[in-house]
C-alpha cells in the first residue's frame, strides 16, 4: 500500500480497532498508540508497509494523536 492509501483507510482501521470490546469503552484520551500499532502490525500488516521519509510507524502514531486528540503529547 501506499502511504496515501493508508491514510484514506486510517480512520476506518482506527474506527475497527475502537470497535474491539477491550477498547470500546475506553476513554479517548487513555488511548495508548503502542496498543493500535500492536492491533494493525496483527490485523493489517499491509497497512504497517509504506514508504515514508519519518517513517511508517511516526506517520501512524501522528495521524493516531490528531484522531484522538492527544496531539498535546508531543
Amino acid at each position: 500500500m501506499t502511504k496515501a492509501e493508508v491514510r484514506r483507510l486510517f480512520p476506518a482501521l482506527l474506527a475497527a480497532w475502537r470497535a474491539l470490546a477491550e477498547v470500546s469503552d475506553t476513554d479517548e484520551q487513555q488511548l495508548r498508540f503502542s496498543d493500535f500499532y500492536s492491533w494493525l502490525r496483527s490485523a493489517h500488516p499491509d497497512a504497517i508497509r509504506f514508504r515514508s521519509v519519518m517513517g511508517p510507524r511516526e506517520d501512524l502514531e501522528q495521524w493516531f494523536d490528531e484522531a484522538t486528540h492527544q496531539s498535546w503529547r508531543n
